[in-house]
């Protein structure tokens, strides 16, 4: 579980990623924390990760912490906004997993932009899904509504897993 941002943590999504060689983005990562932890505890080939990185130290903590960790050959690092990078990022995805703002049209937009990038049975994951983010959550079940999607909710993580 987290502890800080600096410790590997294990999140709910990762739980459903038994796949082999997966490739997945993570879109919001901060300091690398979640993106160790899944690098980690699950069989990654490829890692795109999505930050503005306003605090250009950040980055360079992200990046040195997956690097020195080993998983140099497995990260791409893409400093933008999630809307840009899904515009030029075009891999087929088996999982996506979204950690940022909480604004009802940013994150409408990014299930929207996103969503498409996934492969059939493919998992993307949101964080901070709760009652006490009204715009998060109106959003997230607005777009599973609209789109008739199965979906797992862990209120311990305050996660929800979306499955194509």
């Amino acid at each position: 579980m987290k502890d800080t941002d600096y410790a590997p943590r294990a999140a709910f999504m990762d739980t459903f990623l038994t796949g082999q060689n997966l490739t997945g983005a993570e879109i919001g990562c901060d300091v690398g924390a979640h993106a160790e932890a899944i690098l980690k505890y699950c069989d990654i080939k490829q890692l795109y990760l999505v930050d503005l990185w306003l605090k250009e130290y950040y980055r360079g903590y992200c990046e040195g912490r997956l690097h020195s960790a080993g998983f140099k050959n497995n990260v791409l690092l893409f400093q933008s906004s999630s809307e840009q990078a899904s515009i030029f990022i075009n891999a087929p995805f088996d999982f996506i997993y979204i950690d940022i703002s909480h604004e009802y049209e940013t994150v409408k937009t990014s299930l929207e932009d996103w969503w498409p990038k996934l492969i059939k049975n493919g998992l993307l994951g949101y964080r901070n899904y709760s009652e006490a983010n009204m715009e998060l959550k109106r959003a997230v079940d607005e777009f599973v509504l609209k789109h008739n999607i199965k979906t797992q909710v862990s209120t311990y993580h305050n996660e929800i897993v979306l499955f194509k």
